[in-house]
């Protein structure tokens, strides 16, 4: 499949791999993405939510993962990354941070344990940062509507003291 989507359009694919036992029938690039259903079913928690995070697999012969972190940032610098790097002498994670990446694991014997505590701090840190804008939003507008109000209206605390006052309360 090669598709390219309107930048800000919303789509919903059906993928089925016709019986197949496919674990990774495709992936997605340059694209945020959630599982809405599988098999007919909600998708299980581990599946659940926005797919927003880019996993490099430093490979033999393919690109070198630090390019691909410089490119990635270059055009998203929000979007989490998180490298894969194989075991030996040329440990490079110190320059993936440097160039941005939030974490790097060695493809030991265990690094899958370590991957996914990594995956699920990284989701943890984007939906805090998610309810952090929300609340920024919801105080902006409470405070817009606050300091527009044709009535007086101020915040006192326990002790008397003014906290704060609208400009008609002036």
């Amino acid at each position: 499949i090669d598709v390219t989507a309107r930048l800000g359009a919303a789509e919903i694919w059906e993928i089925s791999t016709g019986g197949m036992p496919m674990a990774h029938p495709f992936h997605v690039h340059g694209a945020s993405f959630r599982i809405l259903s599988k098999n007919g079913l909600n998708p299980a928690p581990h599946e659940a939510g926005w797919k927003d995070v880019v996993l490099i697999d430093e490979r033999p012969g393919e690109a070198h993962p630090l390019q691909v972190v410089k490119s990635v940032k270059a055009q998203a610098s929000d979007l989490p990354v998180i490298v894969l790097s194989l075991p030996g002498p040329n440990d490079f994670s110190t320059a993936a941070f440097d160039l941005g990446a939030d974490d790097a694991v060695q493809k030991t014997s265990a690094y899958r344990r370590r991957l996914v505590a990594t995956l699920r701090r990284v989701h943890l840190r984007l939906e805090l940062t998610a309810q952090h804008t929300s609340l920024r939003d919801r105080e902006a507008r409470l405070r817009q509507i606050v300091e527009t109000m044709p009535e007086g209206l101020a915040v006192i605390s326990g002790n008397g003291t003014v906290l704060a006052m609208n400009a008609a309360g002036l």
